[in-house]
């Protein structure tokens, strides 16, 4: 009955079978699955505890109540029970991936790995399998197994849309962002090109370098959500990268004026304003910038630039030190201020900050010390 949609006549079916035998463990059991469809969690763990009394090596029944404790959060007992069933069913694929996610949930990643390991091993055609063991790969960082295992998925299930999601994630975080936009652009054939995606794919072709193509994605975007402030503002930064500053501005001032909160597009704009000449305009953007977002370390160090070239020296040094104290990591920040402490001919602190950017990674400022001799 259950199985044809009559769930009403199943219930009663199984209350029936209880009632005549309160011993039948697959009746509680086929009852805790019911009341798990319908979401009372409560009965569905009583049924199997149930099932689970009367059958102890009842591997399904511990399998399912694990189940139920993850859907709801219970995820140490969810392990216990899958821990219990795999005792009992050692070759049960289902058991190992479910619990592979419950480990998941609690951090303990390479333990999930093991788990969807041995999934995989009971069931090499599993695309799920391979995909959340890849998931858990790019978790630790591993991004070359991790794009193994997604290629495998992909190619036993090529027409699920997620698992390219997941892979241009991947390839993006491993520095592929040309794979990534590729990825996209699939999702895109799928029937799936949501503003969201032409936004993806828009930003993985600003990383690879192709703005042309990123101009036309951001544009897409923008067309198919009007009111979205992040495509005008993302169009305005491939503009920009791309030299158009004119246009670049147009569109810093449309994602403003449909979101007058927006820091970053006050920020860009502000760059585009100093790029162009338009000092005090820059600084304006970036005031606005900081004022909307107190600890935006990009755009004080923006400002203090800004500040430099209209000779407002003494703001300019306020704004680096702020910009360093709310991102002591901030390489390019150490850098800039390094510069004008080297025009107020403080040689030293020059020479520590230039010190601290290029071990923070500065490529210019590796290259200004070695120009000085100075090891760093």
């Amino acid at each position: 009955y259950e199985n044809a949609g009559q769930s009403t006549r199943a219930f009663k079916d199984y209350n029936t079978a209880i009632s005549l035998d309160p011993e039948n463990a697959p009746a509680y059991n086929s009852r805790g699955a019911f009341y798990e469809k319908t979401a009372d969690y409560a009965s569905a763990v009583a049924d199997y505890s149930v099932a689970i009394r009367i059958d102890p090596r009842y591997a399904e029944a511990y399998r399912n109540r694990a189940d139920v404790y993850q859907k709801s959060g219970e995820y140490e007992k969810a392990i216990l029970d899958y821990t219990k069933s795999i005792e009992l069913d050692p070759d049960d694929a289902g058991a190992y991936f479910n619990r592979g996610e419950a480990y998941e949930r609690t951090g303990e990643i390479l333990k999930a790995i093991g788990d969807y390991d041995m999934a995989v091993r009971l069931n090499p055609n599993s695309a799920f399998s391979h995909a959340k063991r890849g998931g858990a790969y790019a978790r630790t960082g591993n991004h070359a197994l991790a794009l193994a295992d997604l290629n495998t998925a992909i190619s036993l299930f090529p027409k699920h849309i997620p698992l390219y999601y997941e892979r241009a994630l991947v390839r993006e975080n491993s520095g592929d962002w040309a794979g990534a936009a590729d990825d996209y652009g699939r999702i895109i054939l799928f029937g799936a090109g949501y503003y969201s995606v032409f936004m993806s794919r828009g930003n993985a072709y600003v990383n690879a370098g192709d703005l042309e193509k990123a101009i036309e994605d951001f544009r897409k975007a923008a067309k198919l959500n009007k009111g979205y402030a992040p495509a005008y503002n993302n169009l305005g930064v491939a503009l920009q990268k791309a030299g158009f500053f004119d246009h670049a501005l147009e569109e810093y001032t449309k994602a403003i004026s449909l979101d007058p909160w927006y820091a970053q597009a006050y920020n860009n704009r502000g760059i585009a304003y100093n790029n162009t000449g338009k000092t005090a305009k820059a600084i304006e953007d970036y005031t606005a910038a900081v004022s909307i977002l107190p600890d935006y370390a990009y755009a004080y160090n923006n400002r203090a630039i800004a500040y430099e070239r209209a000779g407002k020296t003494k703001e300019a040094m306020a704004d680096y030190n702020r910009a360093i104290e709310l991102d002591p990591g901030y390489a390019r920040a150490f850098y800039n201020r390094a510069l004008l402490f080297e025009k107020t001919g403080a040689k030293k602190a020059a020479i520590d900050d230039l010190v601290t950017s290029a071990r923070l990674g500065d490529k210019e400022a590796q290259k200004n010390l070695s120009s000085k001799r100075i090891l760093w």
